[in-house]
This record gives structure tokens, C-alpha cells and sequence, in this order.
């Protein structure tokens, strides 16, 4: 169990980055809901020309681990979230990931692997 003061500078860290979800989510709200009519036939028609644009068969690129951020939260964690050096390591780790790649992978949390 994680002690308050590791969920507050926890907190602390998760809500620097939460502009990047805030924004993603408004700009989908809005470009559904600013329109009068909603044509379902119209918006598949632009998902499966925009899923087919990003066929794996035709990419330049081959995804590697090295891909995939990989955040370790384990020196968070043992000093309890007040060390301001951890903190500031993390947070801009958690920046960088989600500002380039969108996404990570969070290790050393704790949690029990069945209960993943």
C-alpha cells in the first residue's frame, strides 16, 4: 500500500501531463460534435481511408522495444515520493513520453503481476 504522501507527489506528477489527454479528448469531442448532421457513411468512409494509410505491409519503419517508453518508478517509490531529484526525473521522463510518443510503459510500481 502507498503511503499518502507517495499518492500526493504521485498526483503531482500525473497532473503536469494531464493537459495531454485533456487536449487529445477535446479535439475528438469537437470534431464530432461541431457538426449539424452526423453522416455515419461519411465518417467510416474517413476511418478506413485513414486505416489504410497506416498499413504496417507498406511501412518504412520497424517498431523496436526501444519504441515504447519505459518509465521505472521504483526510486519514486522507496523514498516515498520526497525526493525532489526522483520527482523531477519522473516528471520528465512522463513529459517527454507523452509529449513525443503519446504513451508508456510504467515499472517497478508494486503491483502484484496477477493482479495486472
Amino acid at each position: 500500500m502507498l503511503s499518502s504522501s507517495t499518492w500526493n507527489a504521485w498526483n503531482v506528477v500525473i497532473n503536469r501531463y494531464r493537459c495531454c489527454f485533456s487536449v487529445v479528448s477535446r479535439a475528438l469531442f469537437h470534431s464530432t460534435t461541431m457538426t449539424t448532421t452526423y453522416d455515419a457513411q461519411a465518417r467510416e468512409d474517413r476511418l478506413r481511408q485513414e486505416a489504410e494509410s497506416w498499413d504496417v505491409r507498406t511501412s518504412q519503419q520497424t517498431a523496436t522495444l526501444r519504441d515504447i517508453p519505459i518509465l521505472d518508478v521504483t526510486d519514486f517509490l522507496q523514498h516515498d515520493g520526497n525526493d525532489d531529484a526522483h520527482k523531477k526525473s519522473l516528471a520528465e521522463q512522463l513529459g517527454i513520453a507523452c509529449e513525443t510518443v503519446g504513451f508508456f510503459a510504467l515499472v517497478g510500481h508494486g503491483i502484484d503481476v496477477s493482479l495486472q
